[in-house]
């Protein structure tokens, strides 16, 4: 089962993505900054109360905070990230259509393709990664 943990999983579009992601059968963890666990137990997933522990065992972060604190959450969580990891961004509001942009995971390759054959990823296509 792909862990997938959402940085701003406590606002409206991390919200979304969360019950997007339950939905097909992720592990699903959210931090957001301001420590709304109800929002989780409403979600049905866990709340990430060590946020740096969570970032480390899980294989994508999905990061869906305001833009201009973007950059910010890359920074601190992206050095923690175990190689084979993914981390994904949602494009700000505003845009016609959401997105998730897949970055890398230190030292992932960028290509999706070759994420997928590292041992962490075998046998998730079924997940929708690809």
């Amino acid at each position: 089962m792909v862990r997938i943990l959402i940085l701003g999983g406590t606002g409206e579009t991390g919200s979304w993505f969360a019950r997007y992601f339950k939905s097909k059968g992720w592990e699903v963890a959210i931090w957001g900054p301001s420590g709304k666990v109800e929002v989780a137990e409403r979600l049905g997933v866990r709340y990430a109360h060590d946020m740096m522990a969570e970032v480390e065992e899980s294989d994508v972060v999905l990061v869906s905070v305001l833009i201009e604190k973007t950059v910010e959450v890359i920074r601190q969580v992206a050095p923690s990230m175990h190689s084979g990891s993914l981390i994904m961004l949602t494009l700000p509001r505003g845009w016609k259509h959401w997105a998730l942009i897949p970055c890398s995971g230190p030292p992932c390759p960028h290509s999706l393709a070759r994420r997928s054959s590292s041992p962490r990823w075998r046998g998730r296509r079924e997940s929708g990664l690809e």
